[in-house]
């Protein structure tokens, strides 16, 4: 299930204003707005940081880790994610819109795989700032 994060060009990460807080581009790299390296989506659904330090997994099934491999949340076919105790924390519908847990727009993630949305807007594993 798991798969490259992005289409042939790099994906734009856009806050709530639509100023843009990243790109993801097509090897699945993860820079910030200044375009320096913040950390990489590899094709297994490991996260690194901008040392190539190992700080999560995304499994095939939409469980989030840690580095450690502790379970820290959950994405959901629906687009609902959730805590590592099941309390909604927000969505990621299909067309990349991130909303908090009361649906209100905190980003866009358009042509990003839910899981890395995910990811970048609600777990911190890799910051954007």
């Amino acid at each position: 299930m798991m798969m490259c994060c992005c289409s042939v060009k790099a994906q734009v990460i856009k806050d709530s204003s639509y100023a843009m807080l990243g790109i993801v581009e097509k090897d699945g790299t993860i820079k910030d707005r200044s375009y320096f390296m913040k950390g990489k989506i590899e094709r297994d659904g490991t996260l690194r940081d901008r040392t190539f330090q190992m700080v999560g997994k995304i499994e095939s099934d939409g469980t989030i880790k840690d580095r450690s491999f502790s379970i820290v949340g959950y994405v959901y076919k629906d687009g609902s994610v959730r805590s590592r105790d099941f309390a909604i924390i927000g969505y990621v519908d299909d067309h990349g819109q991130v909303k908090d847990k009361n649906f209100s727009y905190i980003g866009y993630a358009e042509g990003v795989n839910r899981e890395l949305a995910a990811v970048l807007f609600f777990f911190n594993l890799i910051s954007l700032k």
